[in-house]
C-alpha cells in the first residue's frame, strides 16, 4: 500500500515538474517574441519664452510604430509616454524641429520602425495687446413697433491680449444681443460676457449694457 502511494506521489511531482517547465518554456518562447505594434506618444512642449505664445493647431501627438518583445511591448503601452521639446531657443514665425524618438530613455532596447510625424512645426507669435472698442450687433426684434434707443456700454473699450498677427486686423469686439429677451418698453440693463477668439485674452470678462425699448411714432392718417 505504502509503495502505491509513494508512485502516485511521484507521478504528481512529475506532472507539476513538467507543467512549471512548459510554463516557463511558453515564457521563453512566447514572451520574448517580438511583435509590432503603434505606441501613441504625446508631446510635451516646455520653456517657451512668455513674450511667444504658440499657435493652435501644433502638434500634440507622435505616433510611432516598434518592434519588442511582448512583455516589453505591453510594458510600453501601459505608460503616459510623452517627448519633451523645449522651446527656449525658438524664434518668431515657423520653426521646423525635428523627432528624435530614439533620445528617449523608455525606447531603448527597442526596434523603431516608423516615427509620424518625423517633424513638427511651432509656430509662434509675439504677445501684444490693443484697445478696442466693443459693437453690439442686436438680432431678434420681432415687433416692428418697437425700437431701440440711447444704447450704452460701459466700459466702452476693452484691452485685448494675445498673438500680435491676431491683434493685427481687429478692430473691434462684435458681440450679438437677441432682443427677444426683451418684451416690455423701458429702460433695460443687462450684464454681457464678453467672447473672444481663441489664444485672445480680454482685460474686462463683463461688460454692461444699457439701452431703452420704446414704441415707434405712428405717423397721422391724413384723410
Amino acid at each position: 500500500m505504502s509503495s502505491a502511494k509513494n508512485k502516485y506521489f511521484f507521478e504528481i511531482n512529475v506532472l507539476l515538474v513538467a507543467f512549471m517547465f512548459a510554463c516557463g518554456l511558453w515564457y521563453i518562447v512566447v514572451g520574448n517574441a517580438h511583435v509590432e505594434s503603434n505606441i501613441a506618444v504625446r508631446v510635451e512642449y516646455r520653456s517657451l519664452p512668455t513674450k511667444f505664445v504658440t499657435a493652435e493647431d501644433t502638434t500634440n501627438t507622435i505616433n510611432v510604430r516598434v518592434r519588442a518583445s511582448g512583455e516589453l511591448l505591453q510594458n510600453l503601452t501601459n505608460r503616459d509616454l510623452y517627448y519633451s521639446i523645449n522651446l527656449s531657443k525658438i524664434e518668431r514665425g515657423a520653426n521646423v524641429i525635428p523627432i528624435e524618438i530614439g533620445t528617449m530613455v523608455d525606447f531603448k532596447g527597442v526596434d523603431i520602425i516608423n516615427v509620424d510625424p518625423t517633424y513638427v512645426v511651432v509656430e509662434v507669435d509675439t504677445i501684444a495687446t490693443k484697445t478696442i472698442p466693443i459693437k453690439i450687433n442686436f438680432t431678434g426684434m420681432e415687433n416692428k413697433d418697437l425700437e431701440i434707443r440711447n444704447i450704452a456700454i460701459s466700459p466702452a473699450v476693452v484691452n485685448i491680449k494675445g498673438p500680435t498677427a491676431m491683434l493685427r486686423d481687429l478692430e473691434y469686439l462684435p458681440m450679438v444681443f437677441d432682443l427677444n429677451k426683451m418684451k416690455k418698453i423701458g429702460s433695460h440693463s443687462r450684464p454681457l460676457q464678453l467672447v473672444v477668439p481663441g489664444h485672445l485674452s480680454v482685460d474686462t470678462p463683463v461688460a454692461t449694457l444699457s439701452f431703452d425699448v420704446v414704441a415707434k411714432k405712428t405717423p397721422a392718417k391724413i384723410d
